[in-house]
C-alpha cells in the first residue's frame, strides 16, 4: 500500500458536516487530510489510490484528480556572532 497524493474538490452546496463526514471517509481508509483550503470546498488528501472509487462516490465530492506536491529543500540561515 502506498499513499498517493490527491485534490478532492466539494460541491459549492456542501455544509461543514459533509466535508467533515469525507475527512472521517479519508481516515477511514486509512488516509490523511493533509489541507483543507477554499472555505472548505478543496481538501488535499493522501490515501492509497485503491480506494479513488470510494472516495468519488461520496455524495458532496465533485472531483478527485491526482497531485504532485513537490517537496521543499529547507535552508537553514546561520547568523555569525559578532565579536566586540
Amino acid at each position: 500500500m502506498s499513499l498517493e497524493s490527491f485534490l478532492i474538490q466539494i460541491k459549492p452546496d456542501a455544509t461543514e458536516q459533509s466535508v467533515k463526514t469525507i475527512i472521517y471517509k479519508i481516515q477511514e481508509i486509512g488516509g490523511k487530510a493533509n489541507m483543507v483550503t477554499g472555505q472548505g470546498k478543496t481538501i488535499i488528501a493522501y490515501f492509497d489510490n485503491r480506494h479513488i472509487d470510494a472516495i468519488r462516490k461520496l455524495p458532496f465530492v465533485k472531483l478527485v484528480g491526482g497531485v504532485t506536491i513537490k517537496q521543499r529543500e529547507i535552508k537553514r540561515i546561520r547568523a555569525k556572532k559578532k565579536q566586540f
